[in-house]
């Protein structure tokens, strides 16, 4: 059965294909398969995006093969557990396209710090955070939603750009709004925290993934960028042209 899915998504079955409500088929699936998993103390529960449709699918292949993988999972369910079926909407690229996508984006980062420098110490840096954030969220919303290879290469690389902009804002800003004398010391703190807090971001951004797809990741995201903004635009104080001495009065 998964060497016939297999042939399903690589193009290769022959027979008569239709477009296909996955999202109805797993259901039913699901539905059945949890109505046979109570005999043995079991259950199954489906968790699901949205909907989702196949165009040009063997829907009965499908079947048998959703079939095939949810019963060898109660098979092999200890009783009185559960088992958790998750659908979600595959978007962008396959592996090798991601790589060559990835590629075009990863050279803007040695070209993008030499752009920044022309302007880096004529803007307050307060700004350039701001208008990082800003960018980092909207470009990112954007990404998520497109699919074709233009838009995703260009997306991806203004997405990129914004976040080159923001590493280099912030830390530039980070270390003038703090007096000499403990300089070092908040420098390090704050980004000791920041790195801390990676751990548990990577759990939160997991966690949208799972539940509400790359959409939902990227939401999570703008948020973030929004607390950046607000925090920054109304504790944040203006550096360009003083003294580390004065901003720290």
């Amino acid at each position: 059965q998964l060497l016939t899915l297999s042939r399903l998504e690589m193009g290769l079955s022959s027979d008569e294909r239709d477009n296909v409500d996955l999202s109805q088929l797993v259901q039913e699936v699901v539905a059945d398969g949890d109505f046979e998993a109570h005999s043995g103390g079991k259950s199954v529960r489906l968790e699901a995006t949205g909907e989702i449709f196949i165009g040009k699918a063997d829907q009965q292949a499908l079947r048998s093969a959703c079939e095939n993988i949810i019963r060898n999972a109660i098979r092999f369910t200890p009783p009185g557990t559960e088992v958790e079926v998750v659908l979600m909407e595959s978007r962008g690229a396959s592996f090798v396209k991601s790589l060559q996508y990835s590629f075009f984006i990863a050279t803007l980062f040695p070209i993008t710090p030499l752009f920044i420098a022309l302007f880096a110490d004529r803007i307050e840096r307060k700004w350039q955070v701001m208008i990082a954030a800003i960018c980092v969220a909207g470009f990112g919303l954007a990404f998520s939603q497109q699919s074709t290879t233009a838009s995703l290469i260009a997306f991806g690389g203004l997405l990129a750009v914004s976040t080159i902009l923001l590493s280099y804002a912030f830390h530039a800003y980070m270390s003038e709004v703090y007096p000499t004398r403990v300089r070092a010391r908040a420098v390090g703190f704050v980004y000791s925290f920041s790195r801390l807090s990676t751990v548990f971001s990577s759990f939160m951004i997991a966690f949208f993934l799972q539940r509400f797809g790359t959409i939902g990741v990227f939401t999570f995201i703008a948020s973030a960028m929004f607390v950046v903004v607000l925090s920054v635009g109304i504790l944040g104080t203006r550096t360009r042209g003083q003294a580390l001495e004065e901003i720290a009065q």
